[in-house]
């Protein structure tokens, strides 16, 4: 099977509305998209794709999108020979594909998409974390698994450090160095490789099969201590284990067509 690569969306911010085609072209079929993450609750992209049109005519396809499910406000995005398509930043809420024949003929294209980016599965419910000897264990409720399991991805386990004062530690929502440590499908997650003494915070978000991720955890603090010993394998056979390298967020850009 060849490999599909999606194209990657070039907005114009001088498009024209859509005209009526020239031919009765054949359209493409079964439009869908996938988000893709970026912070909670804040998709950073979305990855559109469709069946390809039966009609030998057709040589590319041309992706429209809109803010408004309005004929007026519909204007061109990009185009592809792909079955896929990539816009960056944040989505639009509406789009539809057509073909396109080399004579530059449009077809009427697939019915409108409505993009709905509220997460439809709550975070887990409790986080706690216990300190190991330059690591931290995180585990939560698997509340938000089991509501759904259908749409049930992955989860995301997110970090920063700490701000002490005193004998008070807060969390920030976000705060300094918020990133992602990692992802997971359990619900038990140890971070390596922590300097001893220095407090951190993690949350957890869930992810669904189509991309759409939830608002953040409660936080959950820990100080990793020697004295506390190292963790191992037999206290957590399933825990997801990564060394510490949390990874800055990509934020997501208004997309404009």
């Amino acid at each position: 099977m060849g490999l599909v690569v999606a194209a990657v969306a070039a907005c114009n911010n001088n498009n024209q509305n859509i005209s009526a085609p020239a031919e009765a072209l054949g359209n493409p079929d079964s439009l869908t998209y996938l988000l893709l993450p970026g912070a909670p609750d804040a998709p950073n992209g979305i990855l559109l794709s469709w069946a390809p049109a039966t009609d030998p005519n057709v040589t590319n396809y041309v992706v429209f999108a809109a803010t408004i499910d309005s004929s007026a406000d519909f204007g061109e995005l990009g185009t592809t020979i792909s079955t896929s398509f990539h816009q960056a930043g944040t989505p639009l809420p509406f789009f539809f594909v057509a073909s396109e024949d080399q004579f530059g003929d449009i077809s009427s294209g697939t019915p409108v998409l409505a993009v709905d980016t509220a997460p439809p599965l709550p975070p887990p419910s409790t986080v706690t974390a216990t300190g190991f000897d330059s690591a931290s264990e995180i585990t939560w409720s698997a509340n938000a698994r089991l509501e759904k399991p259908s749409l049930f991805a992955y989860y995301r386990v997110y970090s920063e450090p700490a701000q002490v004062s005193g004998m008070t530690t807060t969390c920030a929502t976000p705060g300094p160095g918020f990133a992602v440590e990692g992802s997971t499908v359990s619900e038990d997650f140890v971070v390596t490789g922590l300097a001893n003494g220095t407090t951190w915070c993690y949350a957890i978000t869930t992810v669904t099969q189509d991309g759409h991720e939830s608002v953040l955890s409660q936080w959950a603090t820990d100080t990793p201590t020697q004295a506390a010993g190292p963790f191992a394998v037999s206290m957590g056979p399933r825990a997801t284990i990564i060394r510490h390298n949390p990874k800055p967020l990509q934020r997501a850009v208004v997309a404009r067509r």
